[in-house]
């Protein structure tokens, strides 16, 4: 199912193992595409640092395995932001269960509004709806620490509290 709001533009997302497009409310398998269109996404993979390197690391052995894990990664969440807009990429919050143990996290995919690693996964653990203490026993944090977290995480998304945080986590697709 597709949330709403995001039936026109280009959207890239994950079904199964398998990588999509949702095009203009239209669905597409992302190698269906005109390789006019996925020489946009090729180039920006092997034009960034270390990314096939790290995804040749990751299992995918060929371009073609690369460039549909890489496509996945850092576009692969369903949210209300266009992937493509003529030429020009966005790229999406990973939405991603391997956050603290992925080569390739923040590589390969790409953490927004400067989060570190650590506060990108307690934003994702917030928008999931742990509570407090639930994190701190997940992450084996202190409450005090986890606060200092919460206000630095405030700070980079101009947000106000844990709602507002969870809310961000859903609509950048983070879950």
């Amino acid at each position: 199912m597709i949330p709403a709001g995001i039936e026109t533009g280009f959207n890239i997302y994950r079904y199964g193992g398998d990588v999509r497009v949702l095009v203009d409310g239209r669905k597409y398998n992302y190698a269906d595409l005109p390789d006019g269109t996925r020489a946009i996404f090729r180039t920006e993979m092997e034009h960034g640092k270390g990314i096939v390197d790290l995804l040749t690391r990751m299992g995918c052995p060929d371009k073609e395995a690369q460039e549909l894990k890489f496509v996945g990664c850092r576009f692969g969440s369903l949210n209300q932001t266009a992937d493509l807009n003529g030429e020009t990429t966005h790229p999406d919050a990973p939405n991603c269960q391997k956050i603290g143990n992925c080569v390739g996290y923040g590589t390969v995919c790409l953490i927004p509004e400067g989060l570190t690693k650590r506060e990108y996964h307690i934003t994702r653990l917030i928008a999931e709806g742990l509570q407090d203490k639930e994190i701190c026993n997940l992450l084996d944090i202190a409450l005090p620490t986890l606060h200092t977290y919460m206000e630095r995480i405030h700070e980079k998304l101009h947000l106000n509290n844990k709602v507002e945080v969870a809310l961000w986590g859903q609509r950048n697709g983070v879950i």
